[in-house]
């Protein structure tokens, strides 16, 4: 396994306006602005800043990658009792930072297996993936040429204020609304995580809110990949988001909540600040999710935005806390 990454942060991609870790290929450069160290004690964390030669503003180049990669050497070195993974985060400005995860002791992170079934090997309906390879042409042809499209949820499916994108929206979801099983099934079986990650993406168009309690009773947002937790957090999130009243029973609420408070306490950034949008977004929208945050996911939250530098991360700690402060006042 590799423990160093390298992590590049955008603010458009995959239909979102928060964030995706995703390989950098290309040569990137910057500035350093801080490192990011989460999962000990503000001892340690002042140890790790000490050891990372950086200061901020200082130029930062992905071309140097492999001299990055020796500083975590150096703190898997001094902390060997511990397991620390090493990457550095890009946002949009060239404003780079190098972050530093501990991974907590007696806790083993346990993600969910895909069940060994005669359905792991289920495909995406053909007609749907069609559909969809055409509207993602387009759809990436758009943000290549720097045309981005914002999103609504107002038709109960994700629809964009795009006239081109617009008009592939509704189709779209009317394939996707009666494959709904199936992109369940694949999610739940399927030995592929990138079809995974594209059912999870699809579901955004099913119009089935039932899928919500089903998503979370079988644990979708602990999936063993990165990519795939993500796509199944943004179909998620925008049920919880938008089925505000009587459309979203409590207890669904609740437990969606605490799922995405678990994905929160993740060893990863990008776990971390997916969970932490879609809680922001989910409480914004909905005041009684802030019910049914319970006790560990307070500790979390706190816990987070008291040691996070980064704006989407602590930032956005601090800012759900200061939401559910006003609210409970």
């Amino acid at each position: 396994m590799m423990y160093f990454q390298i992590i590049f942060l955008l603010f458009i991609f995959l239909f979102q306006s928060n964030v995706l870790a995703a390989e950098i290929t290309n040569n990137f450069e910057g500035k350093w602005i801080g490192v990011e160290v989460m999962g000990c004690d503000p001892k340690t964390a002042a140890r790790v800043r000490s050891i990372i030669p950086i200061n901020e503003g200082e130029l930062f180049s992905s071309a140097n990658s492999d001299e990055y990669k020796k500083w975590c050497d150096v703190i898997r070195s001094e902390f060997e009792n511990n397991k620390v993974t090493c990457s550095f985060i890009g946002y949009d400005g060239g404003k780079f930072y190098y972050d530093v995860e501990f991974i907590k002791k007696n806790n083993d992170y346990l993600f969910r297996e895909i069940p060994k079934s005669i359905r792991n090997n289920v495909k995406i309906n053909s007609e749907l993936l069609d559909f969809y390879n055409k509207f993602d042409t387009l759809y990436c042809s758009k943000v290549s040429s720097g045309i981005f499209s914002l999103e609504n949820f107002d038709k109960g499916y994700l629809d964009f204020d795009d006239p081109e994108l617009h008009a592939l929206a509704e189709p779209l979801s009317k394939l996707a609304r009666p494959n709904s099983q199936n992109l369940l099934d694949v999610i739940e079986y399927s030995n592929d995580a990138e079809l995974r990650a594209l059912a999870a993406r699809l579901l955004s168009w099913s119009q089935s809110p039932e899928i919500v309690q089903y998503i979370i009773d079988r644990e979708f947002l602990n999936d063993p990949n990165a990519f795939v937790r993500n796509d199944v957090a943004r179909t998620l999130s925008i049920y919880l988001e938008h089925m505000a009243g009587g459309a979203l029973k409590d207890i669904v609420l609740e437990k969606g909540v605490n799922a995405f408070c678990k994905q929160a306490a993740l060893p990863s950034h990008a776990d971390r600040n997916k969970a932490l949008y879609s809680l922001n977004a989910i409480v914004s929208k909905n005041p009684n999710a802030i019910n049914v945050i319970d006790q560990n996911c307070m500790a979390t939250l706190n816990e987070i935005a008291e040691t996070s530098i980064l704006p989407n991360a602590g930032g956005i700690a601090k800012e759900i806390l200061k939401n559910i402060d006003i609210n409970k006042a």
